[in-house]
């Protein structure tokens, strides 16, 4: 699970901050990836081949929407639905999260291997790496 302290302007001009949560389990993950043809490898390598990263903002999108929910005060639960999604891509709080995604290629990594499960973590890193020798011609 990814907790990530969002600070930002409300809609009436105030300063706020708030702990977003997002976490995706494995079938979840799964299910992500299936939906994307060529799953994550591919629509990620489409991504970095287009010269206009055309397709980022979309996955992006998609990727906050697929693990953004709110984890209940006794840490069982994590709650994901139309609703929780709309309300939070409808705050000001989303916005400043898609600034803080497109500040920086690190502060997407980190975003994007911090949704992912623990367990899997080590998998996605070394297959990332893996990538980033092969784009970077070493």
């Amino acid at each position: 699970m990814l907790k990530k302290k969002i600070n930002y302007e409300d809609f009436n001009g105030d300063q706020r901050t708030e702990t977003l949560h997002f976490h995706l389990s494995k079938a979840e993950l799964l299910r992500f990836n299936e939906k994307h043809p060529g799953g994550l490898r591919a629509t990620l390598t489409r991504i970095e081949d287009d010269p206009e990263n055309s397709g980022l903002l979309g996955f992006f999108e998609d990727y906050i929407m697929s693990s953004y929910g709110e984890k209940t005060g006794d840490g069982r639960h994590f709650k994901k639905s139309p609703e929780i999604y709309a309300n939070f891509k409808d705050s000001a709080a989303y916005n400043a999260l898609f600034d803080w995604l497109l500040e920086s290629p690190d502060n997407a990594t980190a975003f994007f291997l911090g949704v992912v499960p623990n367990r899997l973590r080590p998998e996605v890193e070394k297959e990332m790496a893996r990538r980033e020798q092969l784009t970077s011609g070493s």
